[in-house]
């Protein structure tokens, strides 16, 4: 059997839809204005009971923030306001400068770490080159040294030798055997009588007069020695033995050459002669003790090796062995300054170091 709905059913039905309708609708009304509210703008409200610094610090904590007035800012407050907001722009300013100032300064001293450094370095590279140029000098000087030392011993351990060594030339002058040049003339007499040879140059002779053989060839490390006799007690006397000429002794021009001389008041002189003049080398003042014009022969002797020599009167030495900017190497012969006065020579002799 059928069951008819009664009306007073249908009609309480519609009446539940329509309340659940509108209770939707006021949750989405809710809902909307909720949304609304989270994105208005804080509000900031200030009132007459506080400060004026603590208005000012609202003011000034967000630009963004809405400010309702309640009541409205007097102008002190404004200006205090104004102020903070001024003070605040100055502290960041002077942030912002500080930090600046403190790059620049460590910028500053970085740069004048970096110029100390370099400085430190410069200052130990110029020592170090400083201690490399020295010792290089150093090094120079000794090995100079050292070599000048094995000179003068290869030199001394020479003149020790010599009374062992053959003689390579010799001439006790018996006769002119040899070719000495120049002979007599007017202007100088040459003879050879008793085994020995005198000069006497005229008062119109040309001074010095160098006297050379034919078979006075270039010699090099060599001892030249001859006997020399002044007359006794005669004054202004010079004699002695030419070397180290570069061309024969008898050819001109002569290009330069060295000549030991000894004088009658015992003087001895080592001179380097050329066209441009005269330089004494070494001098030996008034050396009575080894040489003087006593009548007697005195044995003048001078060694040379490369461009050490050395001296002996007598063969006692004569100082000591001393360099020369010019080798000793080249032609020899004898050499004679003296006027009117009979100079004799004997016994000229040559060794050499082979």
């Amino acid at each position: 059997m059928s069951r008819k709905k009664s009306p007073q059913s249908n009609e309480g039905n519609k009446v539940a839809i329509v309340i659940a309708v509108i209770s939707l609708i006021g949750v989405v009304i809710t809902a909307i204005f909720g949304l609304l509210g989270a994105l208005r703008p804080t509000e900031i409200t200030i009132s007459a009971t506080q400060t004026a610094e603590e208005k000012a610090r609202l003011i000034a904590l967000d630009n963004n923030s809405n400010i309702v007035p309640a009541p409205a800012l007097s102008l002190a407050e404004l200006e205090l306001t104004a102020k903070v907001i001024d003070a605040q722009s100055t502290q960041a300013a002077m942030a912002t400068a500080t930090q600046q100032y403190l790059y620049v300064m460590q910028t500053v001293q970085a740069n004048a770490t970096a110029t100390v450094l370099f400085g430190t370095a410069e200052a130990v590279q110029a020592q170090t080159n400083e201690a490399i140029a020295q010792a290089t000098i150093s090094s120079q000087q000794t090995a100079t040294a050292s070599s000048i030392n094995q000179k003068i011993d290869q030199l001394l351990g020479f003149a020790g030798q010599i009374p062992n060594l053959p003689v390579s030339f010799f001439d006790s002058f018996v006769t002119n055997d040899n070719g000495w040049s120049p002979k007599s003339s007017k202007e100088h007499a040459v003879s050879f009588k008793g085994d020995e040879l005198k000069i006497n140059l005229s008062d119109s002779s040309a001074s010095p007069l160098i006297w050379t053989c034919e078979k006075c060839d270039w010699f090099s490390n060599f001892s030249y020695q001859v006997d020399i006799k002044f007359p006794k007690g005669a004054p202004g006397i010079a004699s002695g033995i030419a070397f180290g000429s570069l061309t024969r002794l008898d050819q001109q021009p002569l290009q330069g050459y060295y000549v030991l001389l000894v004088f009658s008041s015992g003087d001895i002189f080592l001179e380097w002669i050329s066209p441009d003049g005269s330089d004494i080398v070494k001098n030996w003042d008034h050396r009575r003790d080894l040489f003087t014009a006593d009548g007697e022969f005195h044995t003048l002797q001078i060694i040379g090796f490369e461009n050490y020599a050395a001296v002996y009167i007598d063969g006692k030495p004569v100082g000591d062995v001393f360099s020369l900017d010019h080798s000793t190497e080249g032609y020899t012969g004898l050499f004679v300054q003296s006027k009117n006065v009979d100079v004799v020579y004997d016994n000229f002799k040559v060794v050499l170091l082979r």
